[in-house]
């Protein structure tokens, strides 16, 4: 069960102003998927010197303040400070605005004007892609709020919840310094965007042109210098979402204050609902030990092949598609995941999760790189043949101390060719032949590029991570 809770907007820098018009505020009442606070009942609070814009029959907004003794209360006063003269450093009614037939107030204060298309009103914001942390509720300025009276004379403020929110609990002994949550199908979380005013308030980002729908995927919740977690009791970090469709799950990584990481995944379709926490069952945070390094790439490259040691440093063989390496590879035992006929566990061509072996045996921070990623390290490092090491070196361009050392190994596990080459697979298929995959290759005599494979040949893998 998805518990329909919010939190409350977090404390702003206390502020005054002397008031010449004073609004009631009554935040959104508990009942079905709403509420915005965090008590020890849930109910709706405001705090004390919460900042927000309030637009007084225009369609620009003025600054309004909650007082200081609105801390814990569910109504209080917003305050206004109207100058006719709109001297300088005034907070004033803007002059020469359009008019509207009735009042707003929008929290937090990174509201912009109000528009009117098809006699439909909405209000232009801004959902900022950081927020930082705070215990038990949301950071400032990251839950969003509205209220819209019935004429310009009405001074009762009922605010409607904007947001939703994504709970994420952990266990363990780390101290977390930063989560970055993305959706899977890069759905968009920040930027620019408009509230609609009438009814339920609906938030949606803005697709104009020369905007990227692809940008500002990404969440990030700062905690500061970190948030120590309490062994088995389950710490709670809040991250407030425009309500959205992860239609493929999300992905949030986690960093430690030693520099660990640990991604926690979901790969099932989750909705965040306006008013609504989606809360996620607790896990034991682990930091991921896998060593890599950084070439200055798109992704960084893991230091060994998957399944090696030091006295095995070309590690596992795996079929293409297959997540547990064996003694012998032929088309008769090949199991990998089946191709064509409009199949999707292959869709664009590209291994699924489940069906990689290094995301399988090392979790959600590795896979196996694609075509693309693998030519990449082949055209932007520097690349030297070590015959003492029997192997490679791919060296970051312009720093040969940066670099990670691909072993000898032929293919299958007669490891044919061992001498001189080395096999690499990709996640990506031939999609020219379905019966092949991409894979990577070495060669003594600096031969070096990407070559097809029948897809039930055995390779080792040199797992990625795009974090």
């Amino acid at each position: 069960m998805i518990p329909a809770v919010l939190l409350a907007c977090q404390r702003m820098e206390s502020v005054t102003a002397p008031a010449d018009r004073q609004f009631s505020a009554i935040t959104e009442a508990a009942g079905d998927g709403t509420r915005t606070s965090m008590d020890g009942s849930l109910n709706v609070l405001w705090n004390g010197g919460d900042v927000l814009n309030v637009y007084i029959g225009k369609n620009k907004p003025v600054t309004g303040y909650a007082p200081a003794d609105a801390e814990g209360k569910s109504e209080t006063t917003i305050s206004v400070r109207e100058e006719s003269s709109g001297g300088s450093g005034a907070i004033g009614i803007p002059v020469g605005e359009e008019s509207i037939s009735f009042n707003v107030a929008y929290y937090p204060k990174v509201s912009g004007s109000i528009s009117c298309q098809d006699s439909e009103y909405s209000i232009k914001v801004s959902v900022p892609d950081t927020q930082a942390y705070a215990e038990n509720s949301f950071g400032r300025d990251a839950f969003h709020m509205v209220a819209v009276t019935r004429d310009v004379d009405d001074t009762d403020f009922r605010f409607r919840n904007v947001s939703g929110a994504l709970r994420l609990q952990l266990t363990g002994d780390a101290t977390i310094r930063k989560i970055i949550l993305s959706g899977n199908s890069a759905e968009q979380l920040s930027g620019a965007a408009t509230v609609s005013l009438a009814g339920d308030p609906e938030l949606k980002f803005t697709r104009s042109s020369g905007i990227n729908p692809a940008t500002n995927t990404s969440i990030t919740l700062d905690c500061g210098e970190g948030v120590a977690l309490k062994g088995g009791e389950a710490t709670s970090f809040f991250i407030a979402l425009a309500p959205c469709v992860f239609w493929t799950g999300f992905s949030a990584l986690i960093i430690d204050s030693e520099g660990g990481r640990m991604m926690l995944s979901s790969h099932n379709q989750q909705t965040i609902r306006r008013s609504t926490v989606l809360t996620m069952p607790a896990r034991e945070y682990v930091a991921d030990d896998v060593e890599f390094v950084d070439l200055g790439l798109s992704v960084k490259w893991a230091t060994a092949n998957l399944g090696a040691s030091d006295a095995d440093p070309a590690g596992d063989y795996y079929a293409w598609g297959e997540t547990s390496s064996r003694g012998s590879f032929s088309p008769g035992n090949y199991s990998g995941p089946s191709v064509g006929g409009g199949d999707a566990s292959v869709l664009h061509y590209t291994l699924s999760s489940e069906d990689d072996a290094a995301t399988v045996n090392l979790g959600e921070l590795w896979r196996m790189p694609t075509r693309e990623e693998f030519d990449e390290l082949l055209t932007n490092c520097d690349i030297t043949y070590s015959s003492a090491d029997k192997g490679w070196y791919a060296a970051k361009r312009g720093d040969a101390g940066v670099r990670v050392f691909f072993p000898a190994t032929g293919f299958e596990t007669t490891r044919m060719n061992q001498s001189h080459q080395g096999y690499y697979w990709t996640s990506s298929l031939n999609d020219g032949n379905n019966s092949y995959a991409w894979c990577g290759y070495f060669d003594t005599n600096s031969d070096r590029g990407l070559a097809s494979r029948d897809r039930s040949n055995g390779l080792c893998i040199r797992p990625v991570s795009a974090y």
